[in-house]
């Protein structure tokens, strides 16, 4: 199963007074669940009719298809099936995507290894009695279907079909038989939730076009927290590309579909109700929004209840006070780019929807990613290290519908901070990226900053912090937000100069305050090393 992240929201230093308070012919499936259990079972399914099998030697007459709308990694998971088959000496079967006009030479339409969900009719209620997590791979006549519950499933299964029949695979062998037929399920806590009297997978979630990005990632959580708790996968759409609705919704913000019958939440708050036909979480305010799906989320997630209702978990109306902004810190890593970590990433910016946002480690390839996910709602201001897109960034994020942008830039922290340099005890560049934001609201100003000290040498970092506060001093005139990776700890010198300017550790003056490590070196250390 797709494994989860739980991330810390580091620290704030902050100005004080700005705080505020298939069906196949030649097979059935044995229906094998393992509930409350997230290991799958791997079930053999037994034959029905009389034994059929492919021959190796016969490869070489069959086409693999994949679906033309499927990832880069579903891609890379049938070329690896077919380089499999290559490698134990048999002949090569083609590969084509469904949307492919020019079949191959020889093509042969009863001789398939497809992937669903391809454009093939075998395809058609092949997933119907698949849960999010389960796959499993059929012979169907002279073709074998492959293919999950969902993408991620569908790339688990080509992977275990590629393991389990091509390991001792032989020329003049047998490639598959019937009774090679597999089906795994994933065991979930609960089998089924409820909204109402109505199955939760009954439901699709609606977000206003006009959110993009970040409306997507935050219906995105209260969809994987379904998913997860009881296999059940709902489709996320927005109003304009799914303009009648559905038998039954979950409207996320103020949609095209209307308040229905709730009162105007006003300004700042988001109210959420159950009619009996489509559940709303609706408010002008789109962190309130992202507040309260994440609530729902979590609630849902938590869940232990067989059958349970999650309108009896929608919150309270819940309201962003007019002069509350938030913040968050973020060290991404920049040794763990991949897919599934960038999701997380951007699912846990837009679940709490910070007003700004420093993250550390950003190397161009999460610069890129973080355009292409997040630049809808937010400006991204910085460069790299070492200069224009070279190392990696400390970025500034902001809400566009926030702020107005007044002035920014990257400096580095050393003697000459117009221009990339260092000191000579550093290790690397470093740099801190800065942000002049006017409030649309009231033309208040904030300046955001944002760091990462070096990691080897404390006499760097002590220095790096002077040319820091020497920086923080000449805007003492307007509400400063400091966010970074300092690498030290709070006794440190590095530490008591930061503190020696106007900014404060938001963890002594929070009315609530959540310690935790911020760095836990993967489980081995821990201590706070990020304000």
């Amino acid at each position: 199963m797709k494994k989860r992240m739980l991330a810390a929201v580091s620290a704030l230093l902050i100005i004080p007074a700005f705080l505020a308070g298939c069906s196949a012919e030649n097979s059935a499936a044995t229906e094998t669940e393992t509930q409350g259990n997230t290991a799958p079972t791997d079930t053999v399914v037994p034959e029905t009719s009389a034994p059929s099998e492919i021959l190796a030697s016969e490869l070489g007459e069959y086409t693999i298809v994949r679906p033309g709308s499927g990832s880069l990694e579903l891609g890379f998971a049938a070329a690896d099936m077919r380089s499999a088959i290559v490698r134990s000496g048999c002949p090569a079967p083609a590969s084509v995507k469904d949307t492919d006009t020019d079949m191959p030479a020889g093509y042969d339409p009863e001789k398939e290894i497809i992937i669903y969900p391809a454009n093939r009719s075998e395809c058609e209620g092949f997933a119907d009695d698949l849960l999010a997590d389960d796959w499993k791979y059929v012979m169907s006549g002279r073709k074998i279907i492959i293919g999950g519950g969902t993408e991620e499933a569908t790339i688990e299964a080509v992977r275990a079909f590629t393991m389990n029949i091509t390991e001792n695979l032989s020329p003049d062998g047998v490639f598959y038989a019937s009774g090679d037929d597999r089906v795994s399920r994933a065991g979930y806590p609960v089998k089924k939730l409820l909204a109402g009297d109505i199955p939760i997978e009954d439901f699709r979630i609606v977000y206003p076009a006009a959110l993009g990005n970040a409306g997507e990632s935050i219906c995105a959580a209260l969809a994987d927290a379904v998913r997860y708790r009881c296999g059940s996968v709902l489709e996320i759409t927005d109003d304009a590309s799914s303009p009648e609705p559905a038998a039954h919704e979950i409207l996320i913000g103020m949609t095209s579909r209307g308040a229905g019958d709730v009162s105007d939440p006003g300004d700042g708050v988001c109210v959420c109700s159950f009619d009996g036909k489509d559940i709303r979480i609706i408010g002008t305010d789109l962190r309130a929004v992202s507040h309260s799906v994440s609530v729902l989320a979590a609630a849902v997630a938590d869940t232990a209840a067989d059958g349970a209702d999650i309108t009896e978990y929608l919150p309270d109306p819940y309201g962003i006070g007019k002069d509350e902004l938030g913040a968050m810190s973020f060290n991404v890593l920049c040794g763990d780019f991949t897919g599934e970590r960038v999701s997380r990433v951007i699912h846990m910016i837009t679940s709490y929807l910070p007003d700004t946002v420093g993250l550390q480690e950003a190397t161009e390839e999460w610069m890129k990613a973080l355009e292409n996910t997040l630049s809808d709602e937010y400006g991204i201001i910085g460069e790299g290290r070492d200069g224009g897109n070279r190392g990696e960034a400390n970025p500034v994020l902001y809400r566009k519908t926030v702020f107005n942008l007044i002035d920014s830039g990257t400096r580095w922290l050393s003697d000459t901070p117009e221009r990339p340099s260092k000191y000579g005890e550093s290790s690397l560049n470093r740099i801190y990226t800065y942000a002049l934001l006017e409030r649309k609201s009231d033309g208040r100003r904030v300046l955001a900053v944002n760091t990462h000290l070096d990691h080897a040498s404390q006499a760097a970092r002590n220095r790096q912090a002077r040319v820091l506060a020497d920086f923080l001093s000449l805007h003492e005139d307007v509400s400063v937000i400091l966010t970074g990776d300092f690498n030290t700890p709070m006794a440190s010198e590095c530490f008591l100069t930061i503190q020696s300017t106007a900014v404060k550790s938001s963890s002594g003056l929070a009315q609530t305050a959540e310690m935790h490590d911020t760095f836990t070196n993967f489980g081995r250390t821990g201590m706070v090393i990020d304000f």
